[in-house]
Parts: C-alpha cells; structure tokens; sequence
C-alpha cells in the first residue's frame, strides 16, 4: 500500500499541471460571480495556494479515481480536473461550456469544482486558523461524527459534509435562478427570450410593468435547510444524513460560513433580491421593451 502511494504520489508529479495560481480558476470563479453573484475573493485565495492538474497515468489507467470528474489532493495541495474541463492550463468557464453548447451542464460541473475547492479551504485555510468556525468544525461537528457514525473517518467525513453542502449550493442557486428567469419568459442558458405570444401571457399573468422587478412566486426556502445534504460519500460507503439528520443548528453553522465567505443570501427572497441589482434583470426586460 505504502508503494503504491509513492507511486500515486509520482504519477501525479508527472500530470499535467502548472505552476499553479489564482489565473489557472480565476475564469471560473467570474462565472460563479456572475451566475450566482457570489463574492468569489475567498476562492481567489484558495486558488493561490493549489495547483491544478489533469489525471495521472494511474487515474486514466483506471487504477485510481478515473470514475470521477474532479478531487482534491491534500498530499500535493492539487485539485485534479479530467481533461475535458481544462483548457490552455485554465479550468473551463460558463462560456466555454455555451461554446461547446453545453451550457445546461455547467452548473453539474460547477458544483463539483466548488466542493473540492471546499476541500482544499479546510484543508488550507479552515484547519489552520482558530476561528469560531473551526473551533465548532474540530470539537462539535467531530464529536457528533464520532458518536454517530462510528465506522467512519470523522476527519473525511467532515470534509464531505463541507463539500457536499458546497454542491448544495451551487445546484440550489442554479435551481433558484433558472426557475426565477423561466417564470418571467426567459431561457437562461439558451440565452433567448420566449416567443411574443407566450411573453404577453406572461406579462398579463403578472401584471408586469415597464421596469418590473422580479418577485418570489413560490415558497421562500431558508437556505440553511435547502442546502444541508442529504448523505454524502466517504470512500464509496454512504454516510446517510436523513436516517441521521445534522441539528438544524449545525446545518445553520455550517451554511452561515458559506453565506459569510462568499456573501450568499439567506433565502430564496433575498436571491431574488440580488437578481433585480443585477444583469439578469435587465435581459429579462430587454425581452418586454415592445411589449409593456
């Protein structure tokens, strides 16, 4: 096993990768920005401190981790990409993926680059300093892990609990932002305005006006509780977190980090909120200029 480490530890030695800083995430992170509107300077940091590479020959061999998309190296500091996500030495953005007209598959992707990015945080940044976060991370949430699932590393386990709530939040945004754009006529990721017939169904349905905003028309969900993942992995074995529910107040700890770190609303109202200061907004009312 030891050899086979050195091997592994080799191999991706021998990856394609450069020298890694913010420039090889810093296009993805303005997609995040500017889908999602999150504050993306903590990512930036994070992305100073690893580098980035493509799978090893024992990864394309199919010895280790060829079944995955991305993962983080805690050896090596390495966020590893299969090839068909990186492009010049830089991780693809949202308008490679429109590009190669695949845009409804970024955010897939983009939740599986943020969680390991959420992997390298606590590896890098959460573990090193003594904030109240981490405090709650090495005693509270760890005692918990330990008495409940016995079995597992509480040390992994945390780390998936961070990362699967970061995939969370991703496809929670995405989810909220498609949604709110398809209720007032707009295709997002086709970029394209519904046809005039149905726009003016829509502007009735609403009682839309020039220079409408956008409003919740459905439930306004706490993001604490919509992002709290329902199991995660640990090398393969399911961690099940319905039978086994995080308390409400850890999941409202843990989401309150995200939510500080990369200024993320605490609702679906304030999503929308931060929609209508936003250029979302303005191509969604470009569709009703000769219109309303």
């Amino acid at each position: 096993m030891q050899t086979l480490k050195v091997l592994y530890l080799i191999l991706l030695c021998l990856s394609s990768t450069a020298m890694a800083r913010v420039d090889q995430f810093s296009d993805f992170n303005r997609s995040l920005k500017n889908l999602y509107l999150m504050d993306v300077s903590h990512l930036e940091s994070i992305a100073d401190n690893v580098r980035l590479a493509t799978p090893s020959l024992l990864q394309e061999w199919g010895v280790l981790g060829n079944e995955v998309e991305a993962h983080y190296n805690d050896y090596l500091n390495l966020v590893v990409i299969k090839k068909e996500y990186v492009t010049n030495g830089r991780v693809k953005n949202y308008q490679d993926f429109i590009t190669q007209k695949e845009a409804y598959s970024f955010s897939v992707f983009a939740s599986t680059a943020f969680h390991e990015m959420t992997h390298a945080d606590f590896d890098i940044f959460i573990e090193e300093n003594d904030s109240d976060f981490h405090l709650f991370i090495d005693y509270t949430l760890k005692s918990w892990v330990k008495k409940n699932f016995k079995s597992f590393s509480s040390k992994i386990t945390m780390h998936e609990i961070l990362g699967y709530t970061a995939s969370e939040i991703i496809m929670m945004l995405e989810n909220d932002l498609t949604n709110t754009m398809t209720t007032y006529g707009y295709n997002f990721h086709a970029s394209k305005c519904f046809s005039e017939n149905a726009l003016k169904n829509i502007a009735k349905k609403l009682n839309l006006e020039k220079d409408f905003k956008f409003e919740n028309k459905g439930e306004n969900s706490k993001y604490y509780l919509k992002s709290s993942p329902w199991s995660v992995y640990v090398k393969g074995k399911e961690v099940d977190l319905l039978k086994t529910p995080l308390p409400k107040s850890y999941k409202y700890t843990i989401y309150e980090y995200f939510r500080k770190t990369y200024k993320l609303p605490k609702d679906t109202n304030e999503f929308i909120q931060k929609l209508n200061n936003s250029k979302h907004l303005e191509k969604v009312q470009q569709c009703y200029e000769n219109i309303l």
